[in-house]
């Protein structure tokens, strides 16, 4: 590698710093709408991980042969295609997702699908067993790490972001025009996010029916996904904004929610340090 001339590591670190500035506001504007608290640190760097991985897990997608170093993320978050609310809600949802998973881990000592999944898998209903079978393999995919992030976009989201990695590709001419083009078609073609564990956790709960619902209120019986399932047929919210929601810094949107559920006090406390651990622990 050559050395860099001094006007352009300028350049670069300036740009660095202006893209994490624009990061940091735009986590201001999806967090903390009325605020002027800033994001911490923390929370910048696992976002910025997180885009990093749906950028890096496309670019490995379209390209034939691995890169040799990826080119995507610099090009893309200094020029700010990709400060998206909906990547920035994507990637803060997914943050929550690992955070409980880790608690529920730890705290609890289950695997994140809980016993009520193993259970089923053997369930009567050939559909229901199918579908439990379909959850722990997207559960075991989402735990294996963020090389396949970018599959559980929802396909708008997908479809923006898969042609600005092309354009940053075409770009830097790490690709042809045309085999690019032809490699981002057959990847947003093949893209079902009904795959993903929260679409899967969400039909599977609609079979269930009443017979399951207290262990479906319960993520240490349920795991994380029939639980948050649970919480979004009762409140029709969304699974990732329930997600941000549960593993957020404040314990008394969670209280509330469980409350409506009916869950005596005792019980939702429980839950709640099941869900959060140390209360005072934040993100």
């Amino acid at each position: 590698m050559g050395i860099v001339p001094p006007d352009d590591a300028v350049t670069m670190a300036t740009g660095q710093v202006l893209a994490t500035h624009a990061l940091r506001d735009d986590l201001m504007a999806v967090l903390f709408p009325h605020s002027g608290a800033l994001p911490s640190e923390l929370l910048q760097s696992r976002v910025k991980l997180k885009l990093q991985a749906l950028t890096s897990g496309i670019e490995r997608a379209l390209l034939v042969q691995e890169p040799e170093r990826l080119h995507s993320w610099d090009l893309l978050s200094e020029a700010g295609l990709l400060r998206e609310p909906a990547l920035i809600d994507f990637a803060l949802s997914r943050i929550a997702e690992d955070k409980l998973r880790h608690t529920i881990q730890s705290v609890s000592n289950t695997s994140i699908l809980g016993q009520l999944p193993v259970t089923l898998l053997g369930h009567h209903n050939e559909r229901i067993a199918e579908m439990t079978r379909k959850l722990l393999h997207a559960e075991q995919v989402s735990a294996a790490g963020d090389n396949h992030l970018f599959q559980q976009l929802d396909s708008e989201a997908l479809h923006m972001l898969c042609w600005r990695v092309v354009a940053a590709l075409l770009e830097c001419k790490a690709a042809e025009n045309e085999p690019l083009t032809i490699a981002a078609q057959t990847l947003l073609a093949g893209h079902d996010n009904s795959l993903s564990s929260s679409a899967i956790a969400r039909k599977l709960i609609f079979f269930l029916g009443q017979e399951y619902r207290q262990e479906l209120l319960d993520p240490r019986i349920a795991g994380l996904h029939l639980f948050i399932a649970s919480l979004d047929q009762d409140y029709d919210l969304g699974s990732d904004f329930l997600l941000r929601l549960v593993g957020g810094e404040h314990v008394a949107p969670l209280l509330l929610l469980l409350k409506g559920q009916g869950q005596p006090v005792d019980k939702a406390t429980e839950i709640v340090v099941a869900l959060r651990g140390a209360i005072a622990d934040t993100m």
